[in-house]
């Protein structure tokens, strides 16, 4: 999957999101581990919150923003989803599902990071700068709960 556009990245954006908590809700039924079922619960109302916030912005958001070609293809594969990857978080361990999450917006705040230089117009810039900041601000946020949760 390439971006095309930031539209376009917008709502891939926004599908991962909802993905992500799809997958995680598959397996929070098979979870046998407490700790794992309460990350899997509190990540999944995570995601569907990210995946709002990001819809937000893109219904915010100035059309000449959303419709500026990224002229600069994305060379890395976008961070894959449920239709392009297998995970069964019922399987994983507490520990398993952290390094998975992570790993994987590591991967879409380095794409809208990398997205913050690339827009030809101001506007696009701008749109990219608050997706990245909102990616970067909810991925320390997870991370500080998820930190919590072990000193526990």
């Amino acid at each position: 999957m390439k971006a095309q556009t930031f539209q376009y990245l917008t709502e891939w954006t926004t599908l991962f999101h909802n993905n992500m908590a799809e997958l995680m809700e598959q397996g929070l039924a098979r979870q046998d581990n407490e700790r794992a079922k309460w990350l899997l619960e509190y990540v999944i109302d995570h995601e569907r919150k990210l995946a709002k916030e990001v819809e937000g912005f893109k219904q915010q958001a100035d059309p000449k923003a959303l419709n500026t070609w990224l002229y600069d293809q994305i060379s890395e594969t976008l961070p894959p989803d449920q239709r392009t990857r297998e995970i069964d978080y019922g399987k994983m361990t507490f520990d398993q599902i952290c390094e998975e999450i992570f790993d994987v917006h590591n991967q879409v705040m380095e794409i809208w990071k990398g997205m913050t230089s690339k827009g030809a117009i101001p506007e696009a810039k701008e749109l990219a700068q608050k997706i990245y900041d909102l990616e970067k601000h909810e991925t320390l946020r997870l991370a500080d709960q998820i930190t919590s949760s072990r000193d526990m």
